[in-house]
């Protein structure tokens, strides 16, 4: 998986911007955002825009109940302001503008799939995000996880909540990234996403020790098969080309070692595929 955590976190803004910040009462608390902070908007923003960048502001809602109308402007704002984000970033910033994060930091973050296209934030773009936040914050409220339902939701929801959070207190990618981990992807085989039910999990080895006893019986056979062959040199030929015997030797030794390593990992004690 590609590391995208910064070479190092540094202030996004300078003393005069601070001052700035610290008298404007929607932005204040973002004052002394670091450069961590911004990766950490950033990745939970990009989630959410993935899983939600389709829904029409009357289906913003996650529980069975409507959003609110506000709810849903917030949400278009974000969309939005993601489109914009994109174009924007193909050009190069205006002169009383700057980018958010050095040249080898959009490097990096370039590779990263949820922040590509995003690695391009100016000051003025950062500012437009922090206030559309907030917006989104002072509408929108915490939602629960949805414990039967498909992984993917499950990371809307998540990418919503944090995105609610920061609308509060900023917080870095790696607190984002490891409570990602801990409460939807750590789940993800418990839930009805992967498999019809959890108890089918608990025959997984068993399925997987009979298709890998299954696969070397193939194997077997046609080992026996290329083994007959060369002992009665029986002729062979494809397409009015014939085969050589050699080629039979060399089958059995191939199939012969799969059939054998089938076999072995099947009979192990240990035997227990990842789920």
């Amino acid at each position: 998986m590609h590391d995208r955590k910064l070479t190092q976190s540094i202030d996004v803004f300078d003393s005069q911007e601070r001052e700035r910040l610290a008298a404007d009462e929607q932005l204040s608390i973002y004052r002394d955002l670091t450069t961590d902070h911004v990766m950490g908007l950033l990745d939970a923003w990009a989630n959410y825009l993935v899983r939600r960048i389709g829904s029409e502001p009357e289906q913003v809602g996650w529980q069975s109940l409507p959003a609110p109308p506000q709810v849903g402007a917030a949400h278009r704002d974000l969309v939005e302001l993601g489109r914009r984000l994109y174009l924007e970033g193909q050009r190069a910033p205006n002169q009383d503008d700057e980018y958010v994060f050095s040249e080898a930091e959009r490097e990096n973050l370039r590779l990263y799939k949820y922040t590509r296209g995003s690695e391009h934030l100016t000051h003025r773009q950062l500012l437009d995000l922090l206030r559309a936040v907030r917006a989104y914050t002072a509408v929108a409220t915490m939602q629960p996880l949805m414990t039967d339902q498909m992984t993917m939701f499950n990371r809307g929801i998540h990418a919503h909540n944090w995105l609610v959070r920061f609308g509060e207190e900023p917080f870095t990618d790696e607190e984002y990234v490891k409570d990602l981990h801990d409460t939807v992807l750590s789940k993800r085989y418990k839930t009805a996403s992967n498999y019809i039910a959890t108890d089918h999990l608990v025959d997984r080895g068993g399925s997987m020790r009979r298709y890998v006893v299954v696969s070397g019986a193939f194997f077997a056979l046609l080992t026996c098969a290329q083994l007959l062959r060369l002992l009665l040199r029986w002729p062979v030929s494809i397409a009015s080309v014939d085969i050589p015997l050699w080629f039979s030797g060399i089958a059995v030794i191939i199939v012969g070692s799969l059939t054998i390593w089938a076999f072995r990992t099947a009979a192990r004690s240990d035997f227990n595929p990842p789920t």
